[in-house]
């Protein structure tokens, strides 16, 4: 339930080596508090969310933000 900045942080660096590699990074079944923080800090449109790890594995390959 507890998300730090260097938590954020490491998500945005992972997502970014991923993207030079031809890769996605998609997150799955985020706690309420988690997707409370991602929202405030815009990370919603950075990252795609999906409810759950069915949805996202389905969405490989789709466009992502």
């Amino acid at each position: 339930t507890f998300m730090s900045s260097s938590g954020l942080r490491a998500l945005l660096l992972v997502r970014k080596e991923l993207l030079t590699h031809g890769g996605q990074l998609r997150l799955a079944g985020l706690q309420q508090h988690v997707q409370e923080v991602f929202a405030l800090t815009g990370f919603t449109q950075v990252f795609a969310i999906h409810h759950t790890r069915e949805e996202a594995l389905r969405a490989f390959g789709q466009s992502s933000p």
